[in-house]
Order: C-alpha cells, then structure tokens, then sequence
C-alpha cells in the first residue's frame, strides 16, 4: 500500500468541504504544521483542544483533523497561557499537524447539516443560508478530439460542480475561423490563410477559488496555439451549498418520533422543546450548533419543526408564538455526529485509493452534563 501525505489528505478534506464555502473571516485550514510530512494516522475531533491534541500525540498521528479551528483568534504576548495557546504550544512541539474544517464543512454535502438531514430521511433540501462565492462559467472552443482531455483536466483542477452532481458539463458543435499570422504555428491550417474548421464548445461551472488553476489546466491540455476561452460571472450563490437545510420527512410523524431518532444516534438523554411532542409535521429544518441566527430563514422556509442548539429565550418566545416548534439538541451531539460520519467518508475515500492510512475519532464529551 502507498503512503500518503498530510497535503494529500487535506486535498481530500477539501474536495469535500471547498475552503470558498465558508463564511467570511472563519479562520479554518490548517492551523499549524506542515502539510509536505507523511499521514500514516490521521484522527478527527470536533474540538481543537489540548486533550484531543494529547490524544493525537499518544496515537502517533501525524493529522489532527478538527471541526472547531484551534485558532479563533491570533495568539498574542502571554496568549500560549491560554487553553487554545496551551493546545498549539503541544502540537507544535509534538510535530502534529492540525487542519480545522468549519463553516465549510457545516455546509458540505457530506458534512455536519447533511449528516442530520440523512439521519432524519430528509427529501426535497434546501439551504437556508446560502454561502461561497457566485463562481464562473468559462466556454472553451476547441477541437472535438481534444474534448474528452480538456474536460477531464478542467473537472480534476475542480470545474463542473452543481449542487449534488460532479463533474457537470455542455457541448455543442459549431465552426470556428482564424487567420494567424507569419509568426504563428496554429494546430490546423498554415500562417497567413484563412483557415475554417469544425469546433466544440464546452461550457463549465467553476468556482471563484478555482478559476485559475482551472483556466491554467485548460490550457495545458488545449491543442491550440491561443485557446479562445470565454469567463463569464455567474450571480446567485451555488445551489445547494450554505449553513442548515430544510426538507421533508418521509411521511408525517409526531415531534415525539424525531425525539427519539435523535436522542439514540446523537447518544443524549435530555433535549429542550419548544411546543408539544403530539404535534405532527413533516417539514423539518436543521442547523447544527448554534442555529438561532437563522430563525427569520427557517420562519419564510415554511419548516414546522427547527433542530438545532443553543437556543436563547426571546428567539424561543418568537418560535412559539410563529407556531415553529424547537428541538434544541445541544451543541456538541450533532457536530459530533457529523464529525464521526465524515470521518468514515474520509476513510473510505483513503481505502479507494489503496493508502497506508490509519483513520481514528477522539475521545470526547459534552461539557454540560445534567443534575437531577
């Protein structure tokens, strides 16, 4: 088996949770390291702290992979005192390499809202807040041989990307002319001939983050002396990518049922509800963490029902008296059951490629605890 390296691993995370989704100033990627090092064992964790990096450390894991970054803030004069200081000093120290993926991963379709839309069957999803940039579209002219190559470059530098379909393009044929001077070497034709020939349009979806290693990919693989390429500015955030979903449930079912899905798989005992557990519904929103900041979105989303945690009173007054019930499950049951799951994506993905590498989860748990 081959052994694979810290960047490689990171490029995987990225892949699945793109940097230019998170929200702005969300300071995620990696935190200290570096990436060139081999990863025989990469761990995941949702918090950053020192005993998830003394787990790593323990384990000999060259990765520590985390949801919450170890580094909200720069550290400072005298800041190294601090938990999150105490947490870098170590890492640093030990050789361990930490990598946080947030808000990105929040938004993934294969992460910590997804994860909870899956876990309750939800169909027909929407985000609730839409995030990344507006992205491009770029029209290539070429030949039609040089088409399945040039594709294939531009998918793998990470074009052709709508909502849940990868690797999403169009073409169409039409006949393209030219005259090159003296001076040139065109691929069809000679210098300083009118020269007419059939061509292939191809038009795909890029991200703003990815548009010139994108656009560097195609030009590589173009058979042209002067590619003609086209960029065009796309308005509207990506479909399908943001903070929370909404969707329905298979079927109508009382709040008392999701209570129960939740309570067994995000393994908590106590939840707090706004509304009864008889009530019906089928239409559900979810946000895991703190999700009260988007309560004006799950109102107009039409959601009868809103998971999340952290819930603060007034926003659960105006819930109640919106007819929106609240399951307010906590902040640390749900992002660490997204945290497991994508682990186990991660390590799937790893196996595909036939890597050396040793995949493990932390050992953490909730601060709060309740008192009879």
């Amino acid at each position: 088996m081959k052994t694979a390296t810290i960047a490689q691993i990171i490029e995987i995370l990225e892949s699945f949770a793109p940097v230019e989704t998170a929200l702005p100033g969300d300071p995620i990627g990696l935190q200290c390291g570096e990436p060139a090092g081999p990863a025989r064992r990469v761990m995941f964790a949702l918090d950053a702290s020192e005993a998830t990096v003394n787990q790593a450390l323990r384990a000999d894991a060259q990765l520590l992979v985390t949801h919450h970054p170890l580094l909200f803030h720069p550290l400072g004069p005298g800041t190294t005192a601090s938990p999150a200081g105490a947490a870098f000093v170590k890492a640093v120290q030990g050789g361990l390499t930490v990598y946080s993926a947030h808000s990105n991963l929040d938004a993934s379709y294969y992460g910590i809202n997804a994860s909870l839309a899956d876990l309750l069957g939800l169909t027909k999803r929407k985000t609730l807040l839409p995030t990344g940039p507006d992205g491009f579209k770029i029209a290539v002219f070429l030949p039609f041989n040089a088409l399945e190559p040039v594709k294939k470059a531009a998918f793998e530098a990470g074009a052709g990307r709508i909502g849940h379909y990868s690797k999403c393009s169009f073409s169409v044929q039409g006949e393209g002319s030219f005259l090159g001077d003296g001076t040139t070497e065109p691929a069809i034709g000679v210098p300083g001939r009118m020269e007419t020939t059939r061509e292939t349009r191809l038009e795909v979806h890029v991200p703003e983050g990815r548009l010139e290693s994108v656009l560097d990919a195609v030009r590589r693989k173009h058979p042209y002396e002067e590619p003609a390429i086209d960029v065009y500015p796309l308005a509207g955030k990506p479909s399908g990518v943001g903070i929370g979903l909404v969707g329905l449930l298979p079927s109508r079912v009382p709040v008392r049922q999701i209570v129960r899905i939740l309570k067994t798989a995000l393994q908590v005992k106590t939840f707090r509800l706004v509304g009864t557990e008889g009530r019906n519904i089928r239409r559900v929103a979810v946000c895991a963490g703190s999700g009260a900041s988007l309560l004006d979105a799950v109102l107009t989303s039409g959601a009868e029902l809103f998971v999340t945690g952290d819930f603060k009173y007034h926003e659960a007054r105006t819930a109640e008296e919106r007819k929106l019930s609240i399951l307010d499950v906590g902040h640390f049951g749900p992002e660490r059951y997204g945290v497991l799951r994508f682990s186990e994506k991660i390590k799937r993905e790893v196996r595909e490629k036939g890597w050396d590498v040793t995949i493990s989860c932390a050992r953490e748990k909730d601060p709060f605890m309740t008192t009879a």
